[in-house]
């Protein structure tokens, strides 16, 4: 799916620690040699709840598109 269509989920801070230092280094140092390889979870209407880090990164580096999958959680938060 093309990276501007999808949006990041509003809570996924309060959740989630955003990657930084060598976490994140050694993150994006694997998207650029290897591309994205596991699928953005993501919503119907293209909110992003799991991998939210990587589309980051994928905005970084100029990816146009990654891969998704289409999940239908009963709640979010428990996703």
């Amino acid at each position: 799916m093309k990276t501007n269509l999808l949006k990041p989920y509003r809570f996924n801070e309060k959740y989630f620690d955003i990657l930084k230092g060598t976490d994140y280094d050694a993150l994006k140092k694997d998207i650029e040699k290897n591309g994205i390889k596991t699928e953005l979870h993501i919503l119907k209407d293209k909110t992003v709840i799991c991998g939210n880090q990587r589309l980051r990164i994928a905005n970084e580096l100029g990816l146009k598109e990654v891969p998704v999958k289409i999940v239908n959680p009963k709640d979010v938060k428990e996703y």
